[in-house]
């Protein structure tokens, strides 16, 4: 996976919430485009999840990306 990817991911308008899928099987859902940093070396990301919950993930750890739909009514998928 690379910074690039991510950055394409975040910048898309309008935005589509996506589902990173790590080696050791867990999921990180990223729903909105400020929920994702980016490190300026380009080797980690840091999401943003509920209650202030966040993840380090290093770009090595990264298995898959899916994009997600987003739902119209805003109930969750």
């Amino acid at each position: 996976m690379t910074i690039e990817k991510f950055r394409e991911l975040r910048h898309a308008k309008p935005f589509q919430p996506f589902l990173i899928r790590l080696r050791d099987g867990e999921k990180v859902k990223v729903r909105e485009a400020f929920n994702l940093a980016l490190s300026q070396r380009g080797t980690y990301v840091v999401v943003l999840g509920p209650a202030g919950a966040y993840h380090h993930i290093d770009l090595k750890n990264i298995s898959d990306i899916t994009l997600q739909r987003k739902s119209v009514r805003g109930g969750k998928r």
